[in-house]
């Protein structure tokens, strides 16, 4: 079965028996609920906070400061900004580049590294959790409006 096409998912989700239609929106409110659970109770209650810990950690090494910026479309001076709040809760240090000082890399500490598996763990379970509920147009219907989720906090 295909992933619906975004521009799509209304009618789609509109198709749906009332009862599909209700779980699969609630499966994407509980797994946005628990991430934001996770998240907050680390103390990361900014979004751009959480973008930046789960790009370190989805690229699992040392990131330039150049590359999160990039990568995120955030503004050098805002990821400066995010990286000091960061370090001060204990996620993520900075380090110089030997060859050219000017080079500030960020890493997850071994507190955000946690935060992170732990983030992705759960989620991983509580995903699989929730599929196995649904048949597999429902399956491909969260998918598809997962992504589109994440595609519009990626945009913020």
């Amino acid at each position: 079965m295909e992933i619906p096409k975004e521009n799509n998912l209304q009618e789609i989700l509109e198709s749906q028996n009332p009862e599909s239609a209700a779980r699969i929106i609630e499966l994407c409110r509980m797994l946005i609920i628990h991430q934001n659970y996770l998240y907050t109770r680390a103390g990361v209650g900014n979004n751009k906070e959480v973008k930046v810990v789960e790009l370190i950690g989805r690229k699992n090494r040392k990131c330039s400061m150049r590359e999160i910026s990039k990568t995120l479309s955030f503004p050098m001076s805002s990821t400066t900004l995010i990286m000091d709040r960061l370090v001060k809760k204990g996620l993520v240090r900075r380090e110089h580049s030997e060859e050219d000082r000017r080079i500030v890399y960020g890493e997850l500490t071994e507190s955000g590294r946690i935060l992170f598996e732990e983030e992705r763990q759960k989620y991983l379970e509580l995903s699989e959790s929730m599929l196995n509920n649904l048949s597999d147009e429902e399956q491909m219907i969260l998918i598809a409006l997962l992504r589109k989720g994440y595609g519009r906090r990626k945009d913020k």
